[in-house]
């Protein structure tokens, strides 16, 4: 290897070396966390957090999806 190859890669092996990774990776899809299932729900119905908030709207929607026959 020429000298300017040597320099060229040198910061990138430097980097790989100081690369600290804790644990190990899992393997698969990750598992399914509270949050993103709520996230998806809300997203599937229409819904936005700013409704979520508002507890009036928040239980009559509820009481409408209870009510649905799907």
């Amino acid at each position: 290897m020429s000298d300017l190859s040597i320099r060229r890669t040198a910061p990138v092996g430097q980097r790989v070396q100081d690369l600290v990774l804790d644990g190990v990776r899992g393997r698969g899809r990750p598992k399914m966390r509270w949050k993103d299932k709520i996230a998806a729900d809300m997203q599937e119905n229409g819904w936005r957090r700013e409704e979520a908030l508002d507890r009036v709207l928040w239980r009559s929607r509820l009481q409408t999806k209870r009510s649905d026959p799907i």
